[in-house]
């Protein structure tokens, strides 16, 4: 693969490579021994921070992880430097993680290990964990006892929502979420 300035790019770091559209150029965002899973991956632009899927430490786990990164300035960013790249989800486990793309407050969070059922979490960007759920387990019903999850509501307003907006009841049914 190359960019079109002809700079050549290795096909094996393909997956640790974002395209920034308005420049058309290939930036890294991590080194290393990685294994950067390609797709989902998402970029809030408000606080220049890219969220990605990876495994860094081990094979056998799937974490979330982010990364400032600035399109305007890639240079300048963070991306590529390994103490920047923070880890958002609990080593341990695997974990198949969903960002809140809009407002980036929020991301989700079902996971497993050998020894732990899939469970599943809602957690802030700062990594407190907000609810906890255990999933159903659909095998052996002597070997796990099941466990009712308790239903919850998250508010997921517009970052321009006004004062009046959320306190309308319409408005708010549509970005409540449970």
């Amino acid at each position: 693969a190359t960019s079109n300035n002809n700079d050549v790019v290795d096909a094996r770091r393909v997956k640790q490579t974002l395209l920034v559209p308005s420049q058309c150029k290939l930036h890294t965002i991590t080194r290393g021994a990685w294994a950067v899973e390609g797709a989902p991956f998402w970029f809030d632009a408000k606080q220049k921070m890219i969220y990605f899927t990876g495994r860094r430490e081990t094979h056998l786990e799937s974490q979330l992880y982010c990364v400032a990164f600035d399109p305007d300035n890639p240079s300048q960013s963070a991306a590529a430097d390994a103490a920047a790249i923070t880890q958002l989800t609990e080593n341990g486990y695997f974990h198949h993680a969903k960002i809140d793309d809009i407002n980036f407050k929020y991301f989700s969070s079902v996971y497993s290990s050998v020894s732990t059922p899939n469970q599943f979490a809602i957690y802030s960007m700062q990594k407190a964990c907000i609810k906890k759920f255990a999933l159903p387990y659909r095998g052996q019903p002597n070997a796990l006892q099941y466990v009712q999850p308790i239903l919850m509501e998250v508010e997921n307003f517009p970052a321009d929502a006004t004062a009046e907006q959320k306190a309308d009841p319409e408005f708010k049914k549509m970005y409540t979420f449970s």
